[in-house]
C-alpha cells in the first residue's frame, strides 16, 4: 500500500503542484506588496498603542494601591 502512495506522488510530482501554488502566491504578494506593508504597519502601531495603554493602566493601579 505504501509503495502505491509513493508512486502516485512520483507520477503527479509534488514539485509541480507545490511550485505552481507557491509561484501564484508569491505573485499575489508581490502585486499587493504596498497594501500588505501598510496593513502590517497599522497592526504594529495598534499593538504598540495597546501595550502603552496597558502599561499606563497598570502603573495607575499600582500608584493607587500605594496611596
Amino acid at each position: 500500500m505504501r509503495c502505491k502512495g509513493l508512486r502516485v506522488v512520483c507520477v503527479v510530482g509534488v514539485e509541480g503542484v507545490m511550485r505552481s501554488c507557491c509561484e501564484k502566491t508569491m505573485g499575489v504578494l508581490r502585486q499587493n506588496k504596498e497594501s500588505l506593508i501598510t496593513i502590517i504597519e497599522v497592526l504594529n502601531i495598534q499593538k504598540s498603542i495597546l501595550v502603552q495603554c496597558t502599561s499606563m493602566a497598570h502603573a495607575r493601579q499600582h500608584t493607587e494601591i500605594l496611596l
